[in-house]
């Protein structure tokens, strides 16, 4: 039992209850996971205290940087630039108990996307140009994008591809010191009535080329189906995003694996 579980339960949206049906009902769950017909099924209890051990021995991050190093060793990453971009995951706004108290969760904050209010907390992302997750952090939902791209990126030595969210004077200035392209999307600074012409052919430009950065977020909400938070707080949460990136990594593998292999040439 292992982190082998905790992927199969965020690609199948598992509950820890469905984990254990799936390994008792299924031979290629109890085998991907390395159980014999032998061996006893750890049932829910086990997920839960087994996660919980995980997440207060604060290995998440180790464990994450070593999917993504076994994942560069065989050669799935480019390694030319880095994309950045944030999601709001989702959280219940509570309700009132007995006492009249509201059980709102106390880490989720609100935020405003579009016009459209949001309850709950977010991931930032960077990516590499293979839409492999190379970095992340995890913040209540009220946190702007822009407070986390200079620590997502700097070990970035090429070139940084981000949205007009975390356009910054300061930060294009940073990077081009660091030797680093500058591949933020342009915004009207104030005074400035439109973008100018070029800034507006740069846009397009970087656009089509950070676009890759929304897959593991696609992948993610739409195929994984974590478009809401399984807990209360942020620690806990964070520790769940964490293991939901790295489900998302072996499954883009899976796919950059499939798309590497050459076809055997067919005998004559």
């Amino acid at each position: 039992m292992g982190a082998g579980d905790d992927a199969q339960a965020k690609w199948f949206n598992l509950s820890d209850p469905g984990l254990e049906e799936a390994l008792l009902d299924r031979i290629s769950f109890g085998k991907f996971v390395g159980l014999s017909f032998t061996d006893s099924t750890p049932d829910e209890i086990a997920f839960v205290k087994f996660r919980k051990r995980f997440r207060e021995s604060r290995l998440d991050d180790y464990l994450f940087q070593s999917v993504v190093k076994h994942l560069d060793s065989k050669g799935f990453l480019v390694r030319e630039g880095t994309m950045v971009d944030a999601t709001i995951i989702e959280q219940s706004t509570g309700a009132k108990n007995d006492d009249s108290e509201n059980t709102r969760d106390q880490d989720a904050s609100f935020t405003k996307k579009h016009g459209k209010t949001h309850h709950g907390y977010k991931a930032h992302i960077a990516c590499d140009l293979s839409g492999v997750i190379t970095e992340y952090k995890v913040t209540t939902a009220k946190v702007h994008d822009s407070k986390c791209i200079d620590e997502l990126v700097e070990d970035e030595e090429e070139i940084v591809y981000a949205d007009s969210a975390y356009s910054s004077k300061d930060r294009r200035a940073s990077l081009r010191e660091r030797g680093v392209i500058d591949a933020i999307v342009y915004k009207r600074t104030r005074g400035q009535k439109d973008i100018y012409d070029w800034q507006d052919r740069w846009n397009v430009l970087v656009s089509k080329a950070r676009s890759k950065v929304e897959h593991p977020f696609a992948m993610m909400k739409h195929q994984l189906g974590y478009r809401k938070v399984r807990y209360r707080g942020l620690e806990r949460n964070a520790f769940d995003v964490c293991l939901m990136l790295m489900a998302c990594n072996l499954k883009r593998s899976v796919w950059l694996g499939q798309k590497c292999v050459e076809p055997v040439p067919r005998k004559v």
